[in-house]
């Protein structure tokens, strides 16, 4: 008896093996139904019985099932199935109650040489994935059916259980029809003679499929968040050493002449600090949603720096024909978010070419009100800056242009998810539109709001903010360090901490105003994010920026930040971090 039977009729494990039918129902009808069973062999299902207990009666389905043993010489048996009203959940008036039919679980009785089922009785084919038929013509079925690296223990833990137990419990997997796998409990006890020989098993199995898929699907997302942690941290530390070497080598480049030969050593380390920052970024992308950051850009510059990446994704059977608009605007979008979207349509346009063909990548600027209507109204009218794609392949349906942007998880066909492209470039502004060509194949067009600000400028520096103070708390000294001096040649005072528990202490001190704090969020002890607020509880008005390497979700979770302060992602360029101290030195 399982515990909610045990708990209903108030009976501990050991007193059960004592106990006789009338112990649990008093009324003489139910032993009668009891015996009626017994005799005829014929079930008696779904009967509603009122059980006296201490509160009042209980309102209770029974059904009985004989087990009548194919050994003749054995005792015959009832099994008594119990389902409670009061939480099944059942109506008062209800005349039928379906236990029965929902039982997923399949009872049998087995050989003891063969470990094949004698009898069987239940859903069969739903929880053991094949017929009553199929199990009971052979006797070597079973064994053959075991998932071949379950084989060897379910079959050692049935022979132990023969030699030693009197009951016993195990999961296993089972080779159904068409190939599938299905996940099983059996719950049984060994039936013995007189002379203690084993007669027979008896049991039932039933579907663990389900908890199985849950217990998959933890384990999954377990290791998920494994991965994000150990993504973190490795990218905290790259981002570290990223931000030393690029921000030296930008130092660097700022004090050498046009003329110089070093300049262009110093230009290939700040280009490959780039390539490998990108690359910290995708893997964090592959482990967590990042917050989009937004930067204006010319997008035919980007395409040309992103081509060679677009032809490996290709591979050498597709054509890659690059068409750039000269009178395209500037656009503000996120470089990192589009990067991964044009690859995830380079490789979509490689399945839908897998002999090869050509792949056209155009620029151009777009008129949303008077070329592209969007038929749900979800852009606003006024001027794009659009890439349009366009691939050779087969023309997709109406139902593939349907589905085109759900996730690939809903798909029962493997294919490439253009899911995160379409969100990204929706949460940028934009849309991204597909049909059919005529002549065949399948056009997107990536439309993007046009910005009228020119592109940042990648090198030149923005002019000194006022003379103000500033407590820099960076336990990464090659940072510190660099920070410390550039900001100090930005005419600001820069008292400088390894740690968050240092810059409070240097703050207590210090009797001058502090106008902004720049701390890391992910300092050793006291956080960044808890300086931040302790320090503006004690200076009002004080300005803070966060920068890490990896906030991930910590950042979310932690201590709440004082109003306007903002967040400056590692490795940051120093022209980057001159514009936001100055943009937070100038909010007042």
């Amino acid at each position: 008896a399982n515990r909610r039977f045990r708990a209903i009729f108030g009976f501990a494990g050991e007193e059960l093996a004592r106990a006789r039918l009338e112990d649990f129902f008093p009324a003489e009808e139910v032993r009668d139904w009891a015996r009626e069973v017994l005799e005829s062999g014929s079930a008696k299902l779904n009967v509603r019985v009122d059980y006296p207990g201490e509160e009042g009666a209980r309102p209770l389905w029974i059904s009985l099932l004989p087990l009548r043993s194919w050994d003749d010489e054995a005792e015959p048996e009832l099994l008594l199935l119990v389902s409670d009203l009061e939480t099944e959940g059942a109506p008062a008036g209800a005349a039928v109650h379906p236990a029965l039919p929902e039982l997923d679980a399949v009872f049998w009785e087995r050989h003891p040489e063969t470990l094949g089922f004698a009898r069987m009785m239940g859903p069969a084919e739903a929880v053991l994935g094949f017929p009553p038929d199929a199990w009971l013509v052979s006797p070597s079925f079973f064994t053959e059916r075991l998932h071949p690296e379950d084989r060897d223990r379910v079959v050692r833990f049935y022979r132990e259980s023969l030699s030693h137990r009197d009951r016993g419990a195990c999961e296993y997997r089972l080779q159904g029809s068409g190939g599938k796998t299905v996940w099983v409990r059996d719950v049984f006890r060994v039936v013995r003679d007189a002379s203690g020989e084993p007669r027979k098993l008896a049991g039932l199995t039933t579907s663990v499929a389900r908890r199985k898929s849950l217990e998959d699907q933890l384990l999954r997302s377990e290791r998920l968040a494994a991965m994000s942690r150990l993504a973190g941290r490795v990218s905290h530390e790259c981002n570290n050493l990223l931000m030393i070497a690029g921000g030296y080598s930008e130092e660097l480049l700022a004090g050498l002449p046009p003329e110089s030969p070093l300049r262009e050593g110093a230009e290939q380390i700040v280009a490959a600090v780039d390539r490998l920052s990108r690359l910290t970024g995708e893997l964090l992308r592959f482990v967590r949603r990042p917050e989009l950051s937004p930067k204006t850009f010319d997008l035919n510059t980007f395409l040309e720096q992103l081509e060679p990446a677009i032809r490996r994704r290709l591979g050498e059977d597709i054509e890659l024909d690059v068409r750039r608009s000269p009178d395209l605007p500037a656009v503000k979008a996120d470089p990192a978010a589009l990067s991964d979207a044009l690859s995830a349509f380079a490789a979509r346009a490689r399945e839908a070419m897998p002999q090869g063909g050509r792949w056209v990548v155009e620029t151009r600027s777009v008129d949303v009100a008077e070329a592209l209507p969007p038929a749900s109204g979800r852009l606003k009218p006024g001027r794009y800056a659009g890439i349009v794609l366009t691939d050779t392949g087969p023309a997709p349906d109406q139902e593939a242009l349907r589905t085109v942007f759900d996730p690939a998880l809903l798909d029962p066909r493997p294919r490439t998810d253009l899911a995160p492209a379409y969100r990204d470039v929706r949460e940028l502004g934009g849309d991204i539109e597909v049909e059919a060509v005529p002549e065949g194949g399948a056009r997107f067009t990536i439309l993007l709001p046009a910005e009228a600000a020119a592109p940042e400028p990648a090198e030149e520096a923005p002019p000194a903010p006022p003379p103000k103070t500033v407590l820099l708390a960076e336990d990464e000294e090659g940072i510190r360090k660099l920070v410390g001096r550039f900001l100090r040649k930005q005419g600001l005072d820069v008292i400088e901490a390894a740690g968050g528990e240092e810059a409070l202490r240097l703050a207590e001190a210090r009797e001058a105003p502090i106008d902004l704090l720049i701390a890391d969020v992910q300092l050793g002890g006291l956080r960044g994010d808890e300086l931040a607020r302790r320090l503006a509880e004690r200076r009002p008005g004080l300005k803070v920026l966060l920068v890490s390497g990896y906030a991930g979700e910590e950042l979310e979770r932690g201590t709440p930040l004082p109003e306007g302060a903002e967040f400056l992602e590692k490795p940051f360029s120093l022209t980057k971090l001159a514009e936001k101290v100055r943009s937070l030195l100038e909010a007042g």
